[in-house]
Order: C-alpha cells, then sequence, then structure tokens
C-alpha cells in the first residue's frame, strides 16, 4: 500500500522528469555519450595491438552502447584474453 509521502514523491519525481524532458537535458547528454563514443572509438582505431583494440571495441561498445539496441554484446575469449609479454 502507498503512503502519502510515496505518492507525493512520485508526483514530484514525475514533475521533475517533465522539467528535464522540456530543457532537453536527455536530449543534451545523448549527444554528449555519442560525442565520447565516436572519441573514443577513434582512440581505439589507433592501437595498434589487434587484441587490444578488439578489447578497447568491446568496451566501447558495452559502456557507451545505446539504450535502444537489442542486446549486450558478449565478450569472447579474444577479447578479453590478452597474452603478455614474459621477461626472462
Amino acid at each position: 500500500m502507498f503512503s502519502a509521502t510515496d505518492v507525493d514523491d512520485e508526483i514530484r519525481m514525475e514533475r521533475l522528469k517533465g522539467l528535464l524532458v522540456d530543457c532537453g537535458v536527455f536530449d543534451q547528454a545523448e549527444l554528449l555519450v555519442e560525442k565520447a563514443r565516436v572519441r573514443a572509438e577513434s582512440l581505439a582505431d589507433d592501437v595498434d595491438v589487434e587484441p587490444l583494440r578488439r578489447l578497447l571495441y568491446f568496451l566501447v561498445d558495452t559502456v557507451l552502447a545505446d539504450e535502444d539496441e537489442a542486446g549486450i554484446p558478449v565478450p569472447t575469449p579474444e577479447d578479453v584474453l590478452l597474452s603478455l609479454p614474459v621477461a626472462q
């Protein structure tokens, strides 16, 4: 059962969400995420080590993924396991 304060909180949250939508906050946030995604992909493109580049792209696709995308990418061992040089 909802109390009066729960209803008041819900009303406040709806008003706040409406104000944020009216001010374009969510649209601006989406633009910033897209800008960050483009920059991150550009940086990943400059990496010469193929396994590291794939890992960086996986992270970009996971962390900066569109909310509308159907599924979250599933990492393969090649995406997350890197062979490191061993000093002798």
